[in-house]
């Protein structure tokens, strides 16, 4: 095997590398991506609820007033979140299709390489079968009648 085909078997270890590097990666983003869409979506169902057990009482209006934008700038801070969290997961997304682009990349340089190779082992064996030919025919009629 020549130096440029583990060459290029080291590249595809290393792709398959990034690739698994940008998978692992990928999940971790989406991972984080969902749970900031739970919280999200955990802080929206409790605001729901607070406005829903409001009773008419002059402290409940009072406590749910000092309360409301509080939890309105929690849940803002949690959208953005999830805001940056998909962004997150969409450029991990991003990545693994590069990853996967060049390991393909390197896996089709890969099998040129080895057509090429073959293409000279063949077109080498047939020259051998070519000087063996004319020898062996030089012989015969050198030997004969």
């Amino acid at each position: 095997m020549n130096a440029r085909l583990r060459a290029l078997q080291a590249l595809i270890r290393l792709r398959k590398m990034d690739l698994d590097e940008a998978r692992s990666r990928l999940s971790y983003a989406m991972a984080q991506e969902t749970a900031a869409q739970q919280e999200v979506q955990r802080l929206r169902t409790e605001m729901q609820q607070e406005r829903e057990q409001l009773d008419v009482s002059p402290a409940s209006a009072e406590a749910f007033r000092n309360w409301l934008p509080l939890a309105e700038n929690i849940l803002e801070k949690a959208c953005q979140d999830l805001h940056d969290a998909h962004l997150v997961s969409e450029q991990a997304g991003a990545f693994v299709v590069h990853a996967k682009a060049a390991l393909q990349a390197a896996e089709k340089l890969l099998e040129k390489q080895l057509e090429q190779e073959k293409i000279e082992a063949d077109r080498r064996t047939q020259a051998e079968m070519d000087d063996l030919s004319v020898r062996c025919r030089s012989a015969f009629l050198e030997l004969g009648p």
